[in-house]
């Protein structure tokens, strides 16, 4: 079975942990020798690393990506940059069974999901290691906050989001997604979604309620709040992390999206 294929399934879940990930640069971490014995999701707060499977996948991740790691998956990940006084990253462990309480075993080793919100995805994962954390430990809660992410993680990897409206946008919101700090046109956006330009701009906008440009800015600025929480790393540094090579253009835009500078909200 494949992950966009899960929701579509009666499935069930054993939670095993949910921890917060403390890492340093040049930490490394493998499954190659025992197979991971669990299902997990895996987001990075402060820290990047690099995958390498068995089969030779390469895979970088950094700040405000959301990973699947399969159920005996083999690879080996070395840590890069990172505050060690920060948390690095959130992890849930889990078990999936289906409506027979047979394994379910999905077809992926270690999966990016790009196309899922990243602030959708930290809050998910904080709630979840939240609840874990809890002396009031409960089970129950967690799965079900646990069932509804799998579930719209797969619905959104299916292709299948809340309106045929969303559906057609889908590869430009996965595209911006993953690539907010890359230099795109509206044009393009269009092109992907086999839609023409004034088209994908007015159903884009019904949609988010922002235009595409908008849209991407706002991607940039959530990621550079994040960035802005290394004290390790200048205003400037945390500009060009999200494509803004003109720093007095950077402030100026956080400004108008925040209400504050970024040295303001670094003291918040």
């Amino acid at each position: 079975m494949e992950i966009k294929d899960l929701w579509q399934h009666d499935f069930h879940i054993g939670i095993d942990y949910a921890v917060r990930q403390h890492y340093k640069q040049g930490d490394i971490y493998s499954c190659r020798q025992n197979p991971r014995p669990q299902h997990a999701l895996l987001y990075f707060l402060s820290c990047e690393a690099t995958y390498e499977t068995r089969q030779g996948q390469i895979l970088h991740a950094q700040p405000g990506d959301l990973l699947y790691l399969a159920k005996h998956s083999e690879y080996t990940v070395r840590f890069g940059t990172g505050d060690p006084r920060k948390h690095s990253s959130l992890l849930i462990n889990f078990q999936l069974f289906d409506e027979n309480h047979e394994e379910i075993s999905l077809d992926a080793n270690v999966l990016p999901l790009p196309f899922y919100p990243a602030e959708e995805a930290e809050k998910a994962l904080t709630r979840l290691t939240d609840l874990y954390y809890d002396s009031a430990y409960s089970p129950g809660a967690m799965k079900g906050v646990l069932y509804q992410l799998l579930a719209d993680i797969s619905r959104r990897a299916s292709g299948q989001m809340d309106s045929d409206q969303t559906n057609r946008l889908f590869p430009a919101v996965r595209w911006l997604e993953k690539h907010y700090h890359e230099e795109i046109s509206v044009p393009k956006l269009a092109e992907m979604c086999r839609m023409s330009e004034s088209g994908f701009r007015k159903k884009f906008t019904e949609e988010f309620g922002l235009s595409p440009v908008r849209y991407r800015l706002e991607r940039r600025i959530e990621q550079a709040k994040r960035l802005l929480q290394h004290e390790a790393l200048s205003v400037s540094e945390v500009a060009q992390g999200v494509g803004f090579n003109d720093l007095n253009y950077f402030c100026r835009i956080f400004r108008k999206i925040t209400g504050m500078s970024p040295g303001e909200y670094i003291k918040v």
